[in-house]
């Protein structure tokens, strides 16, 4: 498991923005060397849309890359701000 979040510098129509940290969330994947990867987003366009109540943590992770200044990676840890998001989803599945 990995999570990342990174302010894009610029301004972006939101296809653009979710297409630009889709890809950036792919490099990081594939430099800590997984294979295989389920990415979600909240974006139906580019992806199989889980939807808003079933993927908290993506809604969580894009509104908590707006208080890092840098570039943040976690590998096989919980982001602090997405614990309960990850809790909910994880409910979402039975």
């Amino acid at each position: 498991m990995a999570a990342t979040c990174v302010q894009i510098q610029g301004c972006f129509e939101i296809d653009i923005a979710e297409a630009m940290a889709a890809r950036f969330a792919l490099l990081i994947a594939m430099e800590a060397g997984f294979n295989r990867v389920i990415l979600e987003m909240d974006n139906l366009k580019f992806f199989s849309h889980v939807g808003r109540r079933g993927n908290r943590v993506a809604h969580v992770m894009a509104n908590c890359s707006t208080g890092y200044v840098d570039i943040r990676v976690w590998i096989m840890d919980i982001p602090p701000c997405a614990s309960a998001a990850v809790s909910h989803d994880l409910s979402c599945l039975n």
